[in-house]
């Protein structure tokens, strides 16, 4: 009789690796839960909440399930939260590589499934040039989504576009610069710790963004950014920066340059300011 189910690994440390035993173990008790609560339903599932598990050989018969449930119609939106075995402070470009190929790989074994998903958290992923232009294609119904310590390399270029995506979240960013080239639906942003020594963010067509959130620990060869170039042509009405308790990160401007962003600007929030 449930509408909605969320099936998710037990709890997990962020700061500690997962064994292989663990992961085998966790996708083997996610993965019976998965047919039992899907396969023989008579009734329809208006949605999975959320889906947590690890990549690995698993996750291909999770996704499988998951999408002959949604072949159908038993089921409406879903979440897929999907882990690696390895923390981010621990992953080599080895290790992100892996991940991304298997991830690749699942995509490619369950297009399906990730075409009926509303909501994607990655991380740890290493892809290739059109990777992620492939997964923001076949996703098409995305309208939340985080990437975590994910890449094409380090200071790549990514171009954001989708037609329904409208919360977005990136952390520990190694790219050079992410454009949200065009993004109409998009409302809010979460964007902290950059690798990047340049302007790391630019903004395209994002009419209906209101929030943004910036975080960051700045380093020496850090740019100080000037918010009134970064944001462009982005009227938001919500800012939140945090510098961490660390450098300022932001270069002072008067009202003439950074009149045309703020214009709208209602509810400003500093968080974590040195004491120097």
């Amino acid at each position: 009789m449930l509408s909605e189910i969320s099936i998710k690994v037990g709890s997990v440390d962020p700061e500690h690796d997962r064994t292989c035993d663990e992961v085998v173990r966790a996708n083997a008790t996610v993965l019976g839960a998965t047919r039992s609560l899907l396969e023989n339903r008579t009734s329809n599932l208006l949605a999975i909440r959320c889906m947590r598990f690890f990549l690995g050989d698993a996750s291909t018969i999770v996704g499988q399930t998951v999408g002959n449930t949604m072949a159908t119609k038993k089921i409406g939106l879903a979440e897929f939260d999907i882990l690696t075995e390895k923390v981010a402070e621990r992953c080599t470009v080895d290790d992100m590589g892996t991940y991304g190929r298997q991830l690749m790989a699942f995509v490619d074994a369950c297009p399906d499934t990730f075409s009926g998903l509303t909501r994607l958290k990655l991380e740890n992923v290493m892809l290739g040039g059109s990777d992620f232009p492939k997964i923001f294609s076949i996703c098409n119904r995305l309208v939340f989504l985080r990437l975590d310590n994910c890449d094409m390399g380090l200071m790549s270029l990514l171009e954001l576009q989708h037609a329904q995506l409208r919360q977005l979240e990136m952390k520990n960013i190694h790219f050079q610069r992410v454009d949200l080239n065009w993004l109409p639906e998009l409302t809010t942003l979460t964007f902290s710790w950059w690798a990047s020594p340049r302007d790391p963010l630019s903004f395209g067509y994002v009419p209906l963004l209101h929030t943004v959130s910036i975080s960051n620990t700045t380093l020496s060869y850090h740019k100080m950014l000037k918010l009134s170039e970064v944001l462009g042509n982005a009227t938001i009405s919500s800012l939140h920066l945090n510098f961490e308790s660390e450098k300022i990160w932001v270069k002072p401007e008067g009202p003439k340059e950074l009149s045309q962003v703020f214009n709208k600007l209602r509810l400003v929030h500093l968080a974590d300011i040195s004491e120097d």
